[in-house]
């Protein structure tokens, strides 16, 4: 059981919080001078949560945890303290209301409630909640009251996860402890079930290097006409990956919209690529036909998945993986074929940098970006003539790109 600090009392603000040091060991307090029972709890680790006390009408102490700072602002953090306050004056028991908050309440809604408020605002939000709905949900069960779950379900759920795919494992603990961590904050749960829940997978995950052959390209590219268990969609966004060297995320987001068919250019807006920043795409021949081959649309995405929403990064990896056998060479993953595209572009580095959309301080503004649309292109253009001579079995032959 943790040690307890003597308590003591300052004005709480995000100045006088941060200044406050945590304690060698065990749990402090600090409480805030203007509203009673309205605090800080500091712990070793360094992490700082604003809480609120009060005696119900038994006369019972309950302390309830507001937020996490500096997620929650110190002013933030006092409003919600008042407004306590207030239920407490009323003769309301905010921690029976929670309770029985918590004991209503399913894991499955608890997951789409996430979804909605946090998820769904972030990049990485789809792929997220594709590993809480196919791992967690199925795993504890979605009918489970989240107040049921236990540590050592979750221990059960990634162990049952690293015993396959030690890397996931550590993604789905990542998902599953944001979630409930989300939950504690938002007050939908009293208790985090993943709190101190270690990694079952290693502790350091290796950057992949691999980077296909020339024989390696020709076989996926002609094996992938007839593999099981993967879309028409799916084999289109991987030979796009390769052409293009776009990341797979960006080219499974791709819409119709998004595509200047005068210009031959794919435009992705600022927001939608990992370095929050525009790009523009030069398209060869070769990424045209693959992806008019789809049927032009006026909207939508153009590798939607049944639902016609967006296809999970994840759920191309795994069509490939299933399909392991099937191409016969080592094993390979989506954003391989990127790294291979870069690796084979006959162009300097910083032409390639512009292509993969990567931070450049050197180039700031926006005409300047367009500037380098020409040297993507004929970069591009060469690595399309190149890769129509792999897969044609004529790499070492100049193939015309009129």
């Amino acid at each position: 059981m943790a040690q307890r600090q003597a308590a003591t009392k300052v004005r709480l603000s995000d100045r006088t919080i941060k200044a406050i040091e945590p304690p060698s060991s065990g749990v402090g307090f600090v409480y805030d001078t203007e509203i009673p029972y309205f605090g800080l709890r500091t712990m070793a680790s360094g992490i700082k949560s604003f809480i609120y006390g009060y005696r119900n009408a038994s006369g019972r102490l309950h302390r309830v945890t507001l937020g996490r700072w500096p997620d929650l602002t110190a002013t933030a953090a006092r409003r919600r303290a008042r407004e306590y306050a207030a239920k407490v004056a009323d003769g309301k028991d905010p921690h029976e209301e929670k309770q029985a908050r918590c004991r209503e309440l399913r894991l499955s809604e608890l997951v789409e409630a996430y979804w909605k408020a946090h998820l769904s605002k972030l990049r990485s939000g789809h792929e997220a909640a594709r590993y809480l709905r196919k791992n967690l949900l199925p795993f504890v069960g979605g009918s489970t009251k989240p107040a049921e779950i236990t540590r050592r379900d979750i221990i059960r759920l990634i162990d049952n996860k690293a015993e396959g795919s030690p890397i996931a494992a550590n993604r789905l603990l990542t998902h599953v402890k944001g979630l409930f961590r989300w939950a504690v904050e938002k007050e939908e749960i009293g208790a985090d079930p993943a709190a101190g829940v270690k990694r079952a997978g290693p502790k350091k995950e290796k950057a992949r290097k691999r980077v296909l052959s020339v024989e390696d390209i020709r076989t996926v590219w002609e094996a992938l006409p007839t593999t099981k268990s993967m879309t028409a969609s799916q084999r289109s966004a991987l030979r796009l990956i390769l052409i293009t060297a776009q990341r797979p995320g960006e080219i499974m987001g791709m819409r119709w919209e998004e595509i200047n068919w005068i210009d031959r250019m794919w435009e992705i807006p600022e927001g939608r690529t990992k370095s929050d920043r525009a790009h523009r795409v030069p398209l060869t021949r070769l990424a045209l036909a693959e992806i008019e081959k789809l049927g032009k649309q006026e909207t939508g995405f153009v590798f939607p998945s049944i639902k016609n929403h967006r296809f999970a990064i994840m759920a191309l990896a795994n069509a490939a993986r299933r399909n392991r056998e099937h191409f016969g060479i080592e094993r390979w993953t989506p954003h391989d074929l990127r790294r291979t595209a870069v690796t084979h572009i006959p162009a300097d580095r910083f032409v390639k940098s512009r292509i993969m959309n990567h931070d450049d301080p050197n180039v700031s503004a926006i005409y300047d970006r367009y500037e380098y649309d020409d040297k993507k292109r004929a970069a591009l253009n060469k690595w399309d003539a190149k890769l129509r001579g792999i897969i044609s079995g004529e790499a070492g032959k100049v193939v015309s790109i009129s």
